[in-house]
């Protein structure tokens, strides 16, 4: 039988690696886009406003410690 702290750990990590696989996705992404197709001040500001979102979304989550 298994213990049940034992599982609500592994979905709180299960949720952690989640919100942590779609902040770095969003800011590969988009910030792939920005550079491609912008230039200047405007691919920082793109960054910027993704790291924004994601932490706001994910912070509670997982710390939001985006790679």
């Amino acid at each position: 039988m298994t213990d049940v702290h034992e599982d609500k750990d592994k979905i709180i990590c299960f949720q952690s690696f989640i919100t942590e696989m779609f902040g770095s996705f969003c800011l590969c992404y988009f910030g792939g886009l920005a550079v491609i197709h912008t230039t200047g001040i405007s691919i920082a500001f793109v960054h910027g406003l993704i790291l924004f979102y994601t932490i706001h979304i994910c912070g509670d989550i997982s710390g939001a410690h985006f790679n």
